[in-house]
């Protein structure tokens, strides 16, 4: 096999799996961050309360956001900023919610992210700058 068609191949892959090769640092994934506003999420915060912030990693355009995987409509995203928050206004009783995090809009394409979002079990955290009191 001609080395100019396995580079061919390699650029091919990398394209469909959302990998980037740069000749300075070789090869680097797009991928979504996550930065968590608490480690832990209070059961009571009402809805609008902000869980933490999607980002985008390694990849260029203006990412619009979604949520393929909501836990049962417990959370939502904004599309422009990718702050995710609780979206009921129930008190949620599961320790554990998991979430799937989907961008479109970037170049090249990162693969969706899931995050768990842990509750605590009665404690009642406060976000600094919210007015929101549960």
């Amino acid at each position: 096999m001609e080395l100019a068609s396995v580079e061919g191949n390699l650029e091919a892959a990398a394209s469909v799996v959302g990998v980037e090769q740069l000749p300075w640092l070789g090869t680097v994934s797009a991928t979504i961050g996550f930065s968590a506003e608490y480690a832990l999420f209070a059961p009571n915060n009402p809805s609008g309360w902000a869980v933490g912030t999607a980002s985008a990693l390694n990849s260029s355009g203006t990412p619009t956001w979604s949520l393929t995987d909501s836990d049962s409509g417990n959370f939502q995203i904004d599309s422009a900023t990718g702050v995710i928050s609780k979206a009921v206004a129930t008190v949620l009783t599961t320790a554990t919610h998991s979430v799937t995090i989907h961008a479109v809009g970037l170049t090249p394409s990162p693969p969706d992210r899931i995050i768990s979002i842990e509750v605590a079990s009665s404690m009642d955290f406060r976000q600094p700058g919210n007015s929101q009191i549960p």
